[in-house]
C-alpha cells in the first residue's frame, strides 16, 4: 500500500512538473515584502530580505496547503525567481501532498527537510534538530488538516527554540482547483498572476504573556488576512 501511495505521488508530481514548465513563461509573478511593495524577481530588496532573515537566526515561513503549488511555480519561472526559491528550505511530510511536493521539489534540486505527520513526538524532535541549524524554511502549517487552521505545535516550537515566524501567502488569479485526496490546492493557469507576500516577523519569546492557543488563533487570522489581501491584489493586477 505504501509503495502504491508513493508511486501515485511521483506520477502526480511528474504531471505537475510538466504542466508548470509549460505555463511558466506566461505567468506574471510578484513578491511583496513586509512594506507591501510588489517587486520583481531581480529586485535587490528581495535578496536583502533573504539575507537579513538568515542573519537574524532561524525563521519559519508558514503558509496554507492551498498555496503550495503557487509557491512551487516560482521554481519553474525565470532564473531570478528560481534563485529566490533556492534561498529557502522546504518542510515536507509523509502525506500524499507532502510526497507530491517533495518529488516536484527534488526535480528543482530543492533543499528538503522530511518530517513525520504520523508521530507528533518524532515530528517535534525533527523540527528541533533542524531549527538548530538556523535555517529559513517554508512550512505548510495545515498539512493533513484541519485545513486553514494553525495548531499550537508551531507556536510551542517557536517559543522553545526560539524561532521567528514570518507569515506568508502565495496566491494566484485566475486559478483552477487541484484536489489532492482530502486537500484542495490552487493551480495557476496560463497567464495567471501569482503573488507571494510576507508579513511582519513574529517573535514568540518565553516571556510572552499570551497563551499558545491565542497566539495560534492570531497567526491563523493573519495568514487568512494575508491570503485574502493577496487575492484582491492579484484580481486587480497589482493595483
Amino acid at each position: 500500500m505504501k509503495g502504491l501511495h508513493d508511486g501515485s505521488a511521483r506520477l502526480a508530481a511528474a504531471s505537475l512538473r510538466l504542466y508548470l514548465r509549460a505555463i511558466s513563461s506566461s505567468l506574471k509573478i510578484g513578491i511583496a515584502l513586509e512594506d507591501g511593495t510588489i517587486r520583481s524577481g531581480d529586485d535587490d530588496a528581495i535578496g536583502e530580505f533573504v539575507r537579513q532573515q538568515s542573519l537574524k537566526g532561524p525563521a519559519i515561513f508558514p503558509l496554507w496547503t492551498s498555496d503550495q503549488v503557487n509557491l512551487l511555480s516560482l521554481g519553474f519561472a525565470p532564473s531570478t525567481f528560481r534563485s529566490f526559491v533556492d534561498s529557502f528550505r522546504f518542510f515536507v511530510d509523509d502525506s500524499f501532498g507532502g510526497l507530491l511536493m517533495a518529488s516536484a521539489l527534488r526535480s528543482l534540486r530543492g533543499k528538503l527537510v522530511s518530517i513525520s505527520q504520523r508521530d507528533p513526538a518524532d515530528r517535534l524532535r525533527g523540527l528541533r534538530a533542524f531549527v538548530s541549524e538556523r535555517p529559513t524554511a517554508f512550512l505548510v502549517v495545515d498539512g493533513r488538516g484541519p485545513y486553514f487552521t494553525v495548531s499550537t505545535g508551531l507556536i510551542n516550537l517557536a517559543r522553545s527554540i526560539p524561532v521567528a515566524i514570518v507569515p506568508c501567502s502565495a496566491t494566484a488569479f485566475p486559478h483552477a482547483t487541484l484536489r489532492l485526496r482530502k486537500a484542495k490546492v490552487h493551480l495557476p493557469i496560463p497567464a495567471s498572476r501569482i503573488l507571494v507576500q510576507f508579513g511582519t516577523p513574529i517573535s514568540y519569546g518565553p516571556l510572552r504573556s499570551t497563551t499558545a492557543a491565542s497566539d495560534a488563533l492570531s497567526l491563523q487570522d493573519t495568514l487568512l488576512s494575508l491570503g485574502a489581501a493577496g487575492m484582491t491584489r492579484c484580481r486587480a493586477n497589482w493595483k
